[in-house]
Formats: structure tokens, C-alpha cells, sequence
């Protein structure tokens, strides 16, 4: 039935329908670290499988879109403030490395130098 229907919207356009009467929340977001797999970091960024809504994966860079309760009706309280920071963290990384045209070994050295800068 339609009124049954959900759908989330994301940034870039896409939409994820869903039944509201079997999806009333999600699961918590996934315990990732990416600091030492940063080439994870970035396929996991634009196509994921690691939170799935209705079966469709949603990339990490539209999770603030999926846990955010502003945003989303499916969060439970609390769920996005136990991985916002860790994620615009990983935000920065990656849209750093999109803005080199060399990819993520641009990115990690530029990240083991900053971090040698920072110790020295």
C-alpha cells in the first residue's frame, strides 16, 4: 500500500524507497575505523554495502543523510553522534584526495607528512 511507502532522499539525488511498516529503524552504524585502510575509505565512500536500506546500499558519504533524526525518521536517538566525528574526519580525507588528480597515494603521503610535521 502506498501509504506505507518511505522513501530517503540523499544529497545526490537518490532515492531509497522502503515498507515504513517492516523498516522502523535502523541498525547502528558500523564499528569502522579507516585510519590504517584508507583505500577502503575510499570505495566504501561513493558505493556501500556496509548499511543497507530496503537491500540498497548506502554509500558512507550519505550516512549523515540516513542517521541524522533531523534529517531522517528511520535514526534512533543518539545513533549519529557516536560516529559523526570519526566521519567528517573521513570526509576531509576523501574529499582531499578527490581534489588531487593522483588518488590516495597523494593522500597518504600527504597525510604521513603532515603527521611527521606535527611530532617534529
Amino acid at each position: 500500500p502506498m501509504h506505507r511507502l518511505g522513501v530517503l532522499m540523499l544529497p545526490g539525488g537518490c532515492e531509497i524507497f522502503y515498507d515504513t511498516a517492516v523498516t522502523k529503524t535502523i541498525r547502528d552504524p558500523p564499528a569502522q575505523h579507516f585510519s590504517q585502510r584508507i583505500s577502503e575509505l575510499f570505495r566504501e565512500w561513493d558505493q556501500s554495502n556496509l548499511v543497507e536500506l530496503n537491500g540498497q546500499g548506502v554509500p558512507v558519504r550519505d550516512w549523515p543523510s540516513l542517521y541524522n533524526t533531523r534529517k531522517s525518521k528511520l535514526a534512533k536517538t543518539g545513533q549519529w553522534r557516536t560516529v559523526s566525528k570519526e566521519w567528517h574526519n573521513w570526509k576531509v580525507r576523501t574529499v582531499r584526495s578527490h581534489s588531487y588528480i593522483t588518488g590516495p597515494l597523494t593522500l597518504y603521503l600527504h597525510a604521513s607528512e603532515s603527521s611527521r610535521k606535527r611530532s617534529a
